[in-house]
């Protein structure tokens, strides 16, 4: 609800010192929420999985950590939203922000090395939760090998 949001976005923000961004975190908080039931990402039945760990070696062998902010499963395809606070682009994603693309790109490759994509069609999308707007990601065939 309206009020549970802000009342737990409130508390975050007082828990955190960043009371002074309170009102614009509650608004992005209900653009992002409005956004997933739009695409219908948070339907009954979907399985839905916030700060989804991810991690793969490097060139040198280092380990590399990630968290994809959303990851949903709905009829048959698997999607990946990574939330971002920046500024919306004001035509195409890419061109604005080539390194989130590249990002949510990988998150698709990695995911679909664990076996969650298996079988289904993966969507990759940037939500922008100062309009609440997805910018949906092609997915390379590359990046899924």
């Amino acid at each position: 609800s309206p009020a549970q949001v802000k009342d737990l976005v409130q508390a975050n923000a007082d828990l955190e010192g960043l009371a002074e961004h309170r009102d614009e975190a509650v608004a992005d908080v209900k653009r992002t929420l409005s956004a997933l039931d739009a695409a219908g990402l948070c339907a009954p039945g979907t399985v839905q999985v916030s700060e989804y760990p991810i991690a793969e070696r490097d060139d040198q062998g280092r380990l590399v950590l990630g968290v994809i902010d959303f990851v949903t499963m709905v009829q048959g395809e698997a999607w990946i939203i990574d939330f971002k606070t920046d500024a919306p682009p004001d035509g195409p994603v890419g061109p604005a922000y080539l390194e989130y693309v590249a990002q949510v790109r990988t998150y698709g490759r990695l995911l679909g090395t664990t076996g969650v994509v298996a079988g289904r069609r993966l969507r990759c999308g940037l939500l922008f939760t100062a309009d609440g707007g997805i910018r949906w990601v092609d997915v390379l065939r590359e990046d899924l090998r």
